[in-house]
């Protein structure tokens, strides 16, 4: 009995030994005020991405140059257009409290712009060739997801799809007083 005890938590804890997958990042983005927020989670091999990006860092013991690295790179990686085609201006990276597993990396990014028409994600594409990107847009109450990869770096936000969305809740809305004050 004592056997299938020790069995039953070793068993346990190989179960949590097991790492996420390093060729999996998630965005979120959504607005705040005249901003737009992208909230990203980043497995460990973002530091590799950096370095890749920009080898000299390496050898730096200056937070600053990680912090520059981290900043041209998402500048680079994470172009968001607005409708006229425009790129939006990124205008800071933060790194964030990490919430989730220790073997991932959290950064939020702030955009000058909360007008969002198309979408190329390639952070870490320069690590491998089966990296997702996992995308998710929070506008005017309703949620969309994209996956960008290697073949598929990019998507369109139809803003219209969103509006759509709003206009069909207010209209349930209504129906459902108009039924509850004819009844009555």
């Amino acid at each position: 009995m004592k056997t299938l005890i020790c069995i039953y938590f070793l068993s346990l804890g190989a179960l949590n030994t097991f790492a996420h997958d390093a060729k999996v990042a998630f965005f979120t983005y959504s607005y705040l005020g005249k901003s737009l927020v992208v909230d990203a989670e980043f497995p460990w091999s973002i530091r590799n991405a950096l370095l890749t990006f920009r080898p000299e860092i390496e050898t730096s013991k200056d937070k600053t140059d990680f912090e520059k690295a981290m900043f041209d790179y998402v500048a680079e990686n994470l172009l968001i257009k607005d409708a006229n085609y425009k790129t939006i201006k990124l205008l800071n990276v933060f790194l964030t409290e990490n919430f989730g597993h220790s073997h991932q990396v959290s950064f939020q990014f702030i955009y000058e712009s909360n007008s969002i028409f198309e979408v190329t994600n390639t952070l870490l594409f320069n690590q491998s060739n089966k990296q997702i990107n996992h995308n998710t847009i929070q506008l005017d109450g309703a949620e969309k997801s994209f996956s960008t990869t290697v073949n598929h770096p990019d998507f369109k936000v139809d803003q219209a799809s969103y509006k759509f969305f709003y206009w069909a809740v207010l209209i349930l809305l209504l129906s459902a007083i108009l039924i509850v004050l004819y009844k009555k």
